[in-house]
């Protein structure tokens, strides 16, 4: 593992962004060094601004979670809207969800579940099970919830049957799996 820090570290002297986001990995997981989630953070970060897509995804949840760094809602949403993927559009929905923008959180929810993420379409199935952000639709409801059938993710689908057939009134009460 030192040996690896040796290396990532002259590949971050040379302005890699992935040797940033290795060792803020090996600061985040304790990897050749004391486990530091601040320097981890800072690492991602350096990464991030060099536009890695992957490392703008690692400080966005690091923001979520306030994990070496302070809690912040607000920057989590700036640095998932920087990161075009799935799993960004994905915690973009949900955050809107909990932000009571209901209409921002289906868009985002579609553009990742268009792009495969099952936890999406599970959403977006509740969505308009529900009438939340969208009008309430049996249709598409069924169509995502049949889309995320088809992934075999089995506690996904498990908490998705048991939310559409319950009476409730948030999506966001039930634990996600």
């Amino acid at each position: 593992a030192r040996r690896a820090i040796y290396w990532f570290r002259r590949g971050a002297l040379g302005r890699d962004s992935d040797a940033y986001v290795n060792l803020g990995d090996c600061y985040l997981h304790s990897r050749g060094v004391a486990k530091d989630p601040a320097m981890a953070f800072a690492w991602y970060r350096k990464a991030a601004r060099s536009a890695n897509w992957f490392a703008r995804l690692k400080v966005a949840e690091m923001y979520r979670k306030g994990l070496g760094v302070t809690q912040s809602s607000r920057w989590a949403l700036h640095w998932y809207k920087r990161t075009p993927l799935p799993s960004a559009f994905y915690h973009v929905g949900i955050m809107k969800l909990g932000l009571d923008d209901a209409d921002s959180a289906v868009l985002a929810l579609n553009e990742a579940a268009q792009c495969g993420h099952v936890g999406a379409m599970r959403s977006l199935s509740i969505c308009y099970a529900l009438g939340r952000g969208v009008s309430k639709d049996p249709g598409a409801a069924k169509y995502w919830f049949d889309k995320a059938r088809s992934s075999k993710r089995f506690s996904d689908l498990t908490w998705l049957a048991g939310t559409i057939t319950a009476d409730i009134n948030d999506p966001l009460d039930k634990p996600q799996r």
